[in-house]
């Protein structure tokens, strides 16, 4: 991870954490005080809407070539992936170097700009892809696993098997604790997470 700026430097924090913990929550609690948000999920789907992208992918997996548009083709992705880990590393292969690469640019570009404040950056896969290089402090959002999936159940409609499939796809949780630099706890009041937030922003985004 990279030195701490100082003040007036721009800091730059990874926020990560497994499924349903939150991690989306804090960072639209963190973009609201004024953070940049950097959000890997929404790079990955921008990458898929590439044209070039989008062929190599079509050619990597020829049961999802025909989907009609890009909400179904991530949903028929998900599906091959998230079973089949042979599939899961074709796909990171097309698209991770390349959302690295974007990352790096507006950080970059964040940083050149002689801004100060706070740039987070969100996602699942911050220590998968390398990303806590580029980063002042991870931290890592997280709740107890009955929590998450009763979470995910009633937004997203997810079951336990899924949940745990797809974590199965990650970093170990415990491994992504040890490496972390803050484990903010979301298994409580939204009262209690936004003072958590609060509690961030004070420490890296109010300068």
């Amino acid at each position: 991870m990279k030195a701490d700026g100082g003040k007036g430097a721009l800091r730059v924090i990874g926020l990560t954490g497994p499924v349903a913990g939150g991690k989306s929550e804090a960072a639209r609690l963190l973009a609201e005080r004024g953070a940049r948000i950097v959000d890997l999920d929404a790079i990955g789907h921008e990458l898929l809407a590439d044209p070039q992208v989008r062929e190599e992918v079509n050619r990597a997996f020829s049961e999802a070539a025909d989907a009609g548009d890009l909400g179904e083709l991530r949903r028929r992705l998900a599906g091959i992936v998230f079973a089949d880990g042979t599939a899961l590393s074709r796909l990171e292969h097309i698209l991770h170097g390349r959302m690295c690469e974007v990352v790096r640019r507006e950080v970059a570009r964040l940083r050149a700009s002689g801004e100060s404040g706070l740039a987070v950056i969100a996602g699942a896969l911050v220590f998968e892809m390398g990303l806590e290089e580029l980063c002042d402090a991870v931290v890592l959002v997280d709740a107890p696993l009955e929590i998450r999936i009763d979470r995910a159940r009633r937004s997203r409609g997810w079951d336990r098997e899924e949940i745990m499939r797809r974590e199965g796809r990650q970093m170990p949780l415990e491994a992504k604790r040890l490496r972390a630099n803050r484990v903010l706890d979301n298994s409580g009041t939204r009262e209690q997470l936004e003072a958590a937030v609060a509690a961030i922003w004070e420490e890296w985004g109010c300068q």
